[in-house]
């Protein structure tokens, strides 16, 4: 399992708590996960 939890603060200035989780059997495929929560978190600038 993989969890990813950060703090944004937009341009205009609120404040988001972000958080990711990975939650599979297999291996964690940071690979794929770490652009997911990138691009949300662009998403919110």
């Amino acid at each position: 399992m993989l969890d990813l939890t950060t703090q944004v603060v937009t341009r205009k200035g609120e404040t988001h708590c972000v958080s990711a989780s990975w939650n599979h059997p297999r291996d964690i495929a940071l690979a794929q996960f770490a652009p997911l929560v990138q691009a949300t978190l662009q998403l919110l600038k």
